[in-house]
Order: C-alpha cells, then structure tokens, then sequence
C-alpha cells in the first residue's frame, strides 16, 4: 500500500459515487446499495492487486453520496445528509447479522462491542458532524486546506473509537494513539509553530506499533465530503 495504490484506488472508485447518489435519488434499497459498493471494491481490487486502499471510505462514502441523492430527491437540504442515512438504513446496519461478517470492524464489535463505521452511520455521522466539520472549518479559516485537514485528523482521532487501530494494536494500541492525538490537540494542533515535527514524531511511533488509524482517515474523507456538500449549497467550494 502506497500513495500510488491509493491513487489507482480512487481513480476506480470514483465513478461509484455517482451510481450511489443516483441510486438514492432512485429510492433505492439498501440491498441495492450494497451490490454497487461491492463493485466498487472488485473495482478497487483490480487497480491495485488486491490491496485493500478504501474499503472503508466505499462503506462511509457511498452510504453519505446515496444519502444525498435521496435528501435531493426529497427537497431536503444538503445539511440533512447524515440524518438522512441515518433515518433510511441506520436501524438495518445495526442488525445482529451484520455483525456476522468476517471482517475486522465485526471482530471488534464482537471482543470490545465497537459498532465501527455501522456505528457511525447508523448515528447520523455524529463524530464528522460535532468533530470533523468543526475542527476542519475552524482551521481552513486560518491555514491551507492541506495543514486544516491534518488538524480535523487528530481532532477526530482523539475522540473516534477506531476498528483499524483495535484491530492493529488492540484497546491498549487504540488508546494510545487517542493519548497521543490528546497532547497534539492540547498543543494547539497545527497552529503550534512546531506541529509538523510533532506530527512526524507521532507518525514514527505509530509504524513502531504497527498501527493505521484507517477508520479515522474514512472519517476524515467523510468530513471534507459534507463540507463540500454545503459549501456547494451555498454556491462555494472547498479549496482542493
């Protein structure tokens, strides 16, 4: 797994997106959902040898795309996107059978009762609506689009239950990292002068431990997505 894997990665998912969003403005089934985001994955697995790059973000992204077509479809605003989700499918997403999967998100759910990105949907996407878009919109209104998605990163990493770190590191590997986005945040995040070495001095000790914060990083894609989302309704964009 590499930058360039992840950018085969998004190229084939892309088009996904789309077929979701126009799946929810269609009034699709849930089940109609699925067999698209699994497509998307076959599409995934087949730009970059079958290495696992966003898994996660076809999950959160494409039940927040599908979301927002129906919110379309049915006069809402943009804004209701997440409610939206969770109204429509969060109840069937936190049935006991789709705890059954073979998958790490399911293992944690099980061993430590982490509902993962289920959770996350089925909760309307609390942690990107009360954390991610606070933290990203705060700092894109003093630094670059780049240092303020960092700084939403480990503002979501302090405060997000992650299935990928539980599963790398188990609960002990989970909460230090949460330790450790604590003291970036308390230190004033990328507003310190001195961020980027304390980020990189993070980032060593995560390989050290063999742990990925993937979830988070799902989390933080979802959180540039409604922002755009909004800003559009507002006929802005978020700088890329």
């Amino acid at each position: 797994m590499n930058a360039s894997t992840f950018e085969k990665s998004a190229k084939a998912i892309k088009p996904f997106f789309v077929r979701l969003a126009m799946a929810g403005f269609g009034n699709e089934k849930l089940d109609e959902l699925r067999k698209i985001g699994l497509e998307a994955e076959r599409a995934m697995h087949e730009a970059t040898n079958g290495i696992n790059t966003h898994k996660g973000a076809i999950f959160i992204l494409g039940l927040l795309a599908a979301a927002a077509g129906k919110a379309k479809k049915k006069g809402l605003n943009l804004s209701d996107t997440g409610q939206v989700a969770a109204e429509e499918w969060g109840s069937l997403l936190l049935l006991p059978e789709e705890f059954e999967a073979s998958t790490n998100g399911a293992a944690a759910y099980k061993r430590h009762g982490i509902k993962g990105a289920r959770g996350e949907a089925a909760s309307g996407f609390f942690n990107v609506y009360k954390t991610g878009l606070p933290s990203l919109r705060g700092a894109l209104s003093a630094t670059s689009p780049e240092d303020a998605a960092v700084h939403c990163f480990f503002a979501l990493l302090e405060k997000v239950a992650d299935t990928t770190l539980v599963h790398r590191g188990g609960l002990e590997g989970m909460k230090f990292a949460q330790k450790r986005a604590n003291e970036f945040n308390r230190k004033g995040g990328v507003f310190n002068t001195d961020w980027k070495r304390l980020a990189q001095a993070i980032h060593n000790e995560f390989i050290a431990r063999n742990l990925s914060a993937g979830g988070i990083a799902d989390l933080l894609a979802a959180t540039i997505f409604v922002n755009n989302l909004e800003c559009m309704r507002k006929d802005k964009r978020w700088r890329e």
